[in-house]
């Protein structure tokens, strides 16, 4: 067999060296960077990256424009979005339970987002004394769950009737960066379209798809929120779960609404066996 290795081998080397120098700089592993530059993966700050130090060695400017990246990451954001979207809608699962997806940018395309309020601390203080056995099966079933996803950005938050949230955990700061710290008020669509108001409007299992950029990724997320519905029709509250879009599954909506009857049960029926 005729072995053509020595260019074949310099050209690995030369890339290899390059994913390097950037991992370096950006502190990821060589092999993020090259699943970046084969497509693999989507990232700008990488992207930027390799075609700065490939600009340093041609001598000249070759870091293609702003406007050329952006066009590109929204194009296949769009693909993105629309494939989950209808890979949500097409789940026989989630049509049993009269879960609502929504495609936020197709239903309310990017505006400038305003950050929710605070309710007081005497409020919040109130809240929380009144929601104790919702935050007491919530807690720990949250926990375990966050644990199953901590390799992804999330968010998994607690939020009362009224849309006021009173627990959050999930990925290092993400909550206090994605407003779902307690006390925080999601009732009205302050950043995009509030999974949180709309599943206690309409007491179903609400999933916003693209709803804003989630803070650390390059992505937009997926909001699933499943309110905790009493036998007698009340909304005891809604549990959420923001993650990346890349990440959102159906599964994660059905693990949410699972996690929602056990509480509805425990908050209705007093103590039981482990979440």
């Amino acid at each position: 067999m005729v072995n053509d290795s020595p260019d074949h081998s310099s050209d690995l080397l030369f890339l290899s060296g390059l994913y390097s120098r950037v991992a370096r700089q950006l502190g990821v592993h060589p092999s993020y960077v090259s699943r970046v530059a084969r497509g693999e993966r989507r990232s700008d700050r990488v992207y930027r990256a390799i075609a700065t130090e490939l600009s340093k060695l041609r001598g000249a400017a070759t870091i293609p424009p702003d406007t050329d990246i952006k066009d590109s990451r929204n194009s296949a954001l769009k693909e993105v979005r629309q494939r989950l979207t209808k890979l949500f809608q097409a789940d026989n699962r989630l049509r049993r339970l009269n879960a609502v997806i929504i495609d936020a940018e197709a239903v309310s395309p990017s505006r400038r987002q305003s950050v929710p309020r605070r309710v007081p601390a005497a409020s919040l203080s109130a809240r929380l004394a009144s929601n104790a056995r919702l935050m007491a099966v919530t807690v720990g079933a949250f926990e375990r769950l966050s644990r199953k996803l901590e390799r992804f950005p999330h968010v998994l938050s607690l939020l009362d009737s009224d849309g006021i949230v009173l627990y959050s955990t999930g990925t290092t700061g993400m909550a206090r960066r994605e407003h779902r710290i307690p006390g925080v008020d999601w009732s009205k669509d302050y950043r995009g379209i509030s999974s949180a108001a709309r599943a206690i409007a309409a007491g179903v299992p609400i999933t916003v798809i693209g709803a804003l950029e989630l803070h650390g990724t390059l992505t937009p997320s997926v909001r699933l929120a499943c309110p905790v519905r009493l036998s007698d029709g009340s909304i005891a509250g809604v549990l959420n779960l923001t993650i990346e879009i890349t990440r959102a599954r159906p599964d994660h909506m059905l693990e949410i609404c699972k996690m929602a009857r056990t509480v509805c049960k425990f908050v209705e029926n007093g103590p039981m066996g482990a979440v």
